[in-house]
């Protein structure tokens, strides 16, 4: 005989607020449920009986919030971004609490992110939306806890960012705000990422950031890492693919703008959903032994059914040299073409790749 057990809560007095995420065709759907503590801080809820008897109340209001995680913000980006988000709010036909707004608007795309694995985009919106984001830092670390590690390496070692080894070389050092609400991006991200770094760790009291990622990349498998190419500017793949793409596709842009129509981006983000990746090490490069170069395909030749891989650029030197050296015996990684452009600027050099390691 199976037990049935029924959550009663009175919705009178409490509020619980929804964020939903939806692809383009509303086929996949992503739900976050949050609710406020008695002592006034957001929590996020994981109680499955109880969500799902949230879910079967009536949404008081909602609201689309798409905007503030705008796509216009790349040239193209993988479909695992979804491109509407609304938050609900249950239990309150006010708006008393709307301090909290801001708060879920700014983790709303930084749960996405997360979803998506895109440890590059989770750092940019970090670093975007700091002040915000930490104004619940013990919310924040938790949110951020499951995908921490990759992020804290990526902000350090897999784009363009105000933060390096040094900065990390600080907080292991113990050298760090004692204030949570003050950290800085690589403090929030270490200490979200303690329990995840040193887990299976030898070297407890390393004082290395290097060796430290090193050592957590030996101990885990299979990490999701998206990071942004260098040299994009010494290789002719960038140019010339999205220069050919705007001539290509003039006609479908003015016929855009005439009627507001969106075959442009269907057909840019079509080109570059086919477009594959090789990720490949170079071990006999003679300027680094560690060098770690990216492919795609050549999409002017592809057009004209010929199959060629163009170089487009290398992953930095030091996030090279650290998966590699976990690594040692891996030359090709699985990899994806996951966005151009970023959330600062829609800088077409700005090509981000998606790695497993």
């Amino acid at each position: 005989m199976s037990r049935i057990t029924i959550y009663i809560y009175n919705m009178k007095t409490k509020t619980y607020y929804s964020i939903i995420a939806k692809d383009k065709d509303f086929s996949l759907c992503n739900k976050w449920f949050f609710q406020k503590s008695s002592t006034g801080e957001l929590i996020l809820i994981d109680n499955t009986n109880l969500i799902e008897e949230i879910n079967k109340t009536v949404c008081d209001f909602s609201i689309d919030i798409s905007p503030f995680f705008s796509t216009s913000w790349y040239t193209y980006f993988d479909n695992k971004l979804f491109s509407k988000i609304f938050i609900e709010v249950h239990g309150s036909k006010n708006f008393e609490n709307t301090s909290f707004f801001p708060y879920l608007i700014r983790i709303s795309s930084l749960l996405v992110a997360i979803n998506a694995k895109d440890s590059l985009l989770v750092y940019e919106l970090l670093q975007r939306h700091q002040k915000t984001l930490m104004k619940f830092p013990k919310l924040t670390m938790q949110i951020l806890k499951p995908f921490s590690v990759e992020t804290l390496f990526t902000s350090i070692y897999g784009g363009f960012n105000y933060f390096s080894e040094t900065d990390l070389q600080k907080v292991l050092n113990g050298n760090f705000n004692k204030t949570p609400h003050e950290w800085n991006i690589v403090e929030c991200l270490f200490h979200a990422s303690k329990d995840r770094l040193f887990a299976k760790t030898s070297i407890k009291g390393t004082k290395n950031p290097k060796e430290l990622m090193i050592e957590f990349f030996k101990n885990n498998t299979d990490v999701v890492l998206t990071m942004s190419l260098v040299g994009t500017n010494f290789e002719s793949w960038v140019p010339q693919n999205l220069n050919y793409l705007s001539i290509k596709l003039q006609k479908a842009q003015k016929k855009d703008f005439l009627h507001g129509t969106h075959f442009t981006t269907k057909a840019r983000e079509h080109i570059f959903s086919k477009t594959n990746s090789i990720v490949k090490a170079e071990p006999q490069n003679p300027f680094d032994t560690n060098a770690i170069a990216v492919f795609f395909h050549d999409i002017q030749a592809k057009a004209k059914g010929q199959y060629v891989f163009q170089k487009a650029g290398y992953l930095r030197r030091t996030g090279a040299e650290i998966i590699r050296r976990s690594r040692p015996n891996k030359l090709i990684f699985d990899s994806k073409l996951f966005r151009i452009g970023n959330a600062f600027s829609n800088q077409l050099s700005t090509v981000v790749i998606s790695i497993t390691i």
